[in-house]
């Protein structure tokens, strides 16, 4: 059953099938897969080769946070600035904790 998570997936090393709402996707090295909630998804390791793959997992509604505390940068150039106190706060109210 899918769960009401975002699932974001990294392949380091080797590769991976993806089936992702039943469409088939093969990843090879650096490629990032992003499943959006409720949907069903599952990866299998069909080589030989090991295989290094980084799993980031997210609430769902947990992309409302990019808007609470988000900040807008022109350009990839631009360093962003730390986080405020108040940025600081609404992250501990998300129970996400800024080392």
């Amino acid at each position: 059953m899918p769960t009401p998570a975002i699932a974001i997936r990294k392949l380091i090393e080797g590769q991976i099938i993806f089936t992702v709402d039943g469409q088939r996707i093969k990843a090879n090295p650096r490629m990032v897969v992003n499943i959006t909630p409720n949907v069903l998804d599952r990866f299998k390791n069909e080589i030989t080769e090991t295989t290094k793959l980084i799993i980031v997992l997210l609430q769902a509604g947990m992309e409302q946070i990019f808007v609470e505390v988000g900040l807008e940068i022109p350009n990839n150039s631009v360093k962003s600035k730390p986080m405020d106190n108040e940025q600081k706060q609404t992250f501990a109210n998300w129970h996400l904790y800024m080392a």
